[in-house]
């Protein structure tokens, strides 16, 4: 899939299961409940950043498999979905550092209130990035928000399914937030034969 000019590439399948195992074998549970999510999620960085633990856990102190979120962009909710995984990690993440509701799910080392800044965020992504042996320029927080949605893409070919992912208002849009071109629709079209 080409990338325009200045867009991100999204990250691999391999290169998604790579960083939850180089995260993990660190014991650095909050970057990888981070990573997850918004790999799961698809959300944008100010959405990710604003979650709180009343936003992923229920009355009864499970992990929800999907939530609700409001998107700070367009205003619109989008229902979220989280892989197994992800909501085991994030389940050991908020019983050790003992989050209450009210609190961000990511936080600051320091700064334990606060929730991680964008600039924290694309700092991490960047890290991560590194942790990969990638070209660090070739990947931001949108990296993170791509990612599954390309892969959906490159196995349904349906950019209706990923413009709902995503919570997009039209397929134009997510299209070009895919990559998707001409050359794109005619592998698509040729594909089909009748």
């Amino acid at each position: 899939m080409k990338h325009s000019i200045g867009q991100k590439k999204p990250f691999t399948k391999k290169q998604i299961s790579t960083l939850k195992k180089i995260l993990l074998s660190e014991n650095n549970l909050r970057d990888y409940c981070l990573f997850s999510m918004g790999i799961d999620t698809m959300l944008r960085s100010s959405d990710l950043l604003k979650l709180t633990v009343a936003d992923v856990v229920d009355h009864n102190e499970k992990i929800k498999k999907t939530f609700d979120v409001q998107q700070k962009k367009t205003g619109n909710t989008n229902t979220v979905q989280l892989q197994d995984d992800t909501m085991k990690q994030l389940k050991v993440f908020i019983d050790a550092t003992g989050k209450c509701n009210n609190e961000f799910l990511f936080t600051g080392r320091k700064m334990t209130h606060n929730p991680i800044s964008y600039v924290q965020h694309s700092r991490l992504v960047k890290k991560w990035t590194d942790f990969l042996g990638l070209d660090v320029r070739e990947y931001s927080t949108h990296s993170v928000r791509r990612s599954k949605s390309s892969i959906i893409y490159g196995i349904t070919n349906n950019v209706e399914v990923c413009r709902q992912l995503l919570g997009q208002s039209n397929c134009t849009a997510t299209s070009r937030y895919l990559g998707i071109g001409k050359q794109d629709a005619l592998r698509v079209g040729a594909s089909i034969v009748l």
